[in-house]
């Protein structure tokens, strides 16, 4: 099915699709790195989300990016906003990056309309408040672009004791994924290349040894070549659990079914009214400019769709389209 005839079909995207034709999950905002959710937790699922403290600027559309505080000539550049964030660094001017999370409690949440982990959805943060945990500073620019960029090998894999993971399925598919394909880009011991370990001065042993690309970080205890335990002639041992792990209570029949509580239009009409005006003229002519590529059955399903977020939002569609509301 072509990609263009697919959203008005899925009912479950729609307040995906308008958060992203907004134009703020865009790579070019400057220095605009929206929370990025990932459902993990110790007893609860946690959401964490960096947000900028820097001004963010908004890329719009048509119109070339006109970006506030970006110098004329890096306006044009397909990588204008790398360029300005490596020369603010450069001069001092450290950006920041808030780390929040939100924090459920492991169970069903029947007060919810939606299933918390409906990956189409947000967790409405007057219900569950952001919770600031620390602040991520880029004080330097890299000094070897291959070692410091092109090795770093993100997962969502790699964590740190007493953090594991919720049942959220697109997390656990993305975990193995993930690890797998940097195995595959960087080499199997990506974990021990400096950009990829712990800091200095927490130790990790992994009895790991061998292999394309072995760094040797890992051949340290009594005896470096047994990699592997338990061992009678010495190496590591298994160290002691310092955190109580979780052990969830999973009882039922393994089934593919429907997500029951989907409300695909609610968080989707309440951004929408949440919008200022200048937000909603972007949404608006956004998705007009793209739904005039596509055919008039297409057109007319997503602004029925539209509609059912808010009356406004398909009414303004419809008529920068052309067609009618209830067609």
């Amino acid at each position: 099915m072509p990609v263009r005839d697919r959203p008005h079909l899925d009912a479950d995207t729609i307040t995906r699709l308008s958060r992203a034709r907004l134009g703020r999950v865009s790579g070019q905002p400057v220095y605009d790195v929206l929370h990025a959710a990932i459902r993990r937790g110790t007893a609860a699922p946690d959401r964490p989300g960096r947000r900028p403290r820097p001004v963010r600027a908004e890329r719009r559309r048509p119109r070339p990016p006109r970006l506030p505080g970006l110098r004329d000539d890096h306006r044009h550049r397909p990588s204008h906003a790398s360029k300005d964030l490596y020369e603010a660094i450069e001069r001092g001017e450290y950006p920041q990056w808030e780390l929040n999370v939100q924090i459920m409690s492991d169970d069903e949440h029947p007060e919810l309309d939606f299933d918390p982990l409906d990956d189409t959805k947000t967790w409405p943060e007057d219900v569950f408040p952001l919770r600031p945990v620390g602040v991520m500073t880029l004080n330097r620019n890299v000094t070897n672009f291959h070692h410091e960029n092109e090795q770093i090998a993100f997962g969502t894999g790699v964590l740190v004791d007493g953090l594991d993971f919720s049942d959220d399925k697109m997390l656990v598919g993305r975990t193995f994924s993930y690890s797998d394909t940097q195995r595959y880009r960087v080499g199997p011991n990506y974990l021990q290349l400096p950009i990829n370990a712990p800091r200095e001065d927490v130790q990790v042993n992994t009895n790991q040894d061998g292999g394309q690309m072995s760094y040797g970080v890992d051949n340290r205890g009594g005896n470096p070549h047994i990699n592997f335990e338990p061992s009678s002639v010495a190496g590591l041992r298994e160290a002691d659990e310092s955190y109580r792990e979780y052990r969830p209570h999973v009882s039922g029949q393994i089934m593919r079914a429907p997500i029951e509580r989907q409300n695909n239009y609610g968080q989707a009409g309440e951004r929408f009214r949440t919008m200022p005006e200048w937000e909603r003229d972007d949404l608006v002519k956004n998705m007009t400019t793209l739904l005039g590529q596509c055919g008039k059955h297409i057109q007319e399903k997503m602004v029925w769709h539209f509609g059912q977020c808010d009356e406004e939002y398909g009414r303004r569609v419809a008529e920068g389209l052309g067609i009618s509301v209830n067609a």
